[in-house]
């Protein structure tokens, strides 16, 4: 008997198109901070895997001047950090009999399953992100409390108003709801900023996170993150005739970065100091290296033993580049946050 020009074939049911969308729908939606970070798709159909982010740095106030007098200038300075775009993915394989013969809908939860997974490694990297914060607090003790968060949040300045998330572990969080400042999520009047909050303290919306495992707290403003997206999610699905099943593989070209160190502080328990990585560098003449600071106590400064040596600081991460006309073979960074130096090492080679 010829096979109905109407039957259902396993291409009718495993649509990469159709799965992409539905993938694309429930990515944004399954990203647990995202509503933190600024989502931006503008690099998409457009060349190039680099992105420069910048900083500008603030004039300072106005001041009076008088009648017939120059208004002065003040320069407009700027730094970027560069992040790359890389690709985050993963795969399913479904027998024919799992599509035609098993219970529920098995292409429906492998795009589920898939999204959820892309999903979870971009929120891996956004709080990295937020490991390179600029503003930073040291707690009173091994575990981050109420008073703490209180202390910290003078980070912000005049900018404390507004929404403000902070992410904590399940330990910091049972510290928490002892605290006479506590506020049980069903209390709270203000929009809840997004998925699991538990409650509030101190004016900020708690979220207890398991990928926070050294004690540290992050209070976060929304607008923060950033989350550069180069590619619409790509599904492609391939037939494998021996054992008759289908591999359904899906992709997303993303980065993520830390948009706005003004909008996140985070809080280091007692006894953490500032450390840096790597201690030793070797750059050729004409080129850069880079070197990541992690948790300051405060505002780091950075000075080069050479002048033909120099440094740039963005975000806690150092650029040191080596003019190509470069006369010393080495030179010693410095890294100080007030409180600790680290040093690192630069070899000069030639080109």
């Amino acid at each position: 008997m010829a096979l109905s020009q109407n039957a259902t074939l396993l291409a009718n049911l495993v649509d990469p198109e159709v799965i992409a969308d539905l993938m694309d729908t429930k990515l944004i939606d399954a990203i647990k901070f995202a509503p933190l970070a600024v989502v931006d798709t503008t690099l998409q159909g457009r060349p190039g895997s680099t992105i420069l982010i910048p900083a500008y740095s603030y004039i300072g106030k106005a001041s009076v001047t008088a009648e017939g007098q120059d208004i002065t200038i003040n320069q407009l300075t700027q730094t970027t950090s560069e992040v790359k775009i890389h690709k985050v993915a993963n795969g399913v394989q479904i027998t024919d009999e799992a599509v035609l013969s098993g219970y529920g809908d098995p292409i429906d939860e492998a795009a589920t399953q898939l999204a959820l997974s892309i999903a979870d490694k971009i929120d891996e990297e956004l709080l990295t992100s937020l490991g390179t914060a600029t503003l930073t607090h040291v707690a009173s003790g091994s575990v981050v409390d109420a008073e703490d968060i209180a202390d910290a949040l003078v980070k912000f300045g005049e900018d404390i108003d507004g929404e403000k998330v902070v992410l904590v572990d399940k330990y910091t969080y049972a510290g928490l709801r002892k605290s006479t400042t506590w506020m049980p999520a069903s209390d709270i009047a203000a929009e809840i900023l997004l998925r699991g909050v538990v409650g509030q303290v101190q004016g900020c919306q708690v979220v207890v996170t398991n990928r926070i495992t050294d004690g540290s707290v992050y209070i976060v403003k929304p607008g923060a993150l950033a989350l550069y997206l180069k590619r619409d999610t790509m599904i492609e699905s391939d037939r494998d005739i021996i054992n008759k099943s289908t591999v359904l593989t899906a992709d997303k070209h993303e980065v993520t970065a830390l948009r706005d160190a003004s909008k996140v502080i985070k809080v280091n328990v007692a006894g953490t100091t500032m450390s840096i990585s790597p201690s030793t560098l070797t750059i050729a003449k004409g080129s850069t290296g880079t070197i990541t600071v992690s948790d300051p106590e405060d505002t780091i400064t950075v000075t080069s033993s050479a002048e033909d040596v120099t440094v740039t600081t963005s975000n806690n991460t150092i650029t040191v580049a080596v003019s190509a006309e470069a006369t010393s073979e080495s030179a010693t960074i410095t890294v100080t946050d007030g409180t600790t130096t680290k040093t690192c090492a630069v070899t000069v080679t030639a080109e």
